[in-house]
């Protein structure tokens, strides 16, 4: 059985437009797989065979809101990593299909956004792992090879 994981923090990192946040929440609404019917008129169940395409589907994230930053809302898929505190992430090509900034006064800014999958998410394998460093202005991120992979 696997380690149980308490999030102590979760950074968003959009690798072409620089469009990053810090991450309040998030829900991936799963894969989804569909399959085609493939019964004869004799058979007395319905049978099925899985397709060989998968929908990566979509992820909401309640993030932050910086008025300092634009979201990407109108640009192309990008790849986006989502760092966990532990160092460990989870990348993929994606690209914004809704943002909804909110507030009230004397509360935290929010914003919704949801985010269309374009491919495959790939997980760090365990050995490799992207530090952020938090400054006043951005997250860099660094392998642990030393090599930068988000940020200057």
């Amino acid at each position: 059985m696997g380690n149980v994981n308490v999030s102590t923090g979760l950074y968003l990192i959009f690798t072409k437009s620089n469009f990053q946040a810090n991450i309040i929440s998030a829900k991936w609404g799963g894969i989804k797989r569909s399959a085609t019917d493939i019964t004869k008129m004799a058979q007395s169940y319905a049978q099925f065979t899985p397709v060989t395409v998968s929908d990566a589907g979509e992820i909401t994230l309640e993030i932050q809101f910086n008025p300092d930053q634009v979201p990407p809302i109108v640009s192309d898929a990008e790849d986006v990593y989502f760092v966990f505190s532990t160092g460990s992430y989870w990348k993929g090509t994606m690209f914004v299909t809704e943002y909804s900034p909110e507030g009230e006064v004397e509360q935290m800014l929010k914003s919704t956004m949801k985010l269309k999958l374009t491919g495959e998410v790939q997980a760090s394998d365990g050995t490799s792992v992207l530090q952020p460093v938090i400054n006043d202005v951005s997250v860099i991120c660094i392998n642990d090879d030393g090599t930068v992979v988000y940020g200057a």
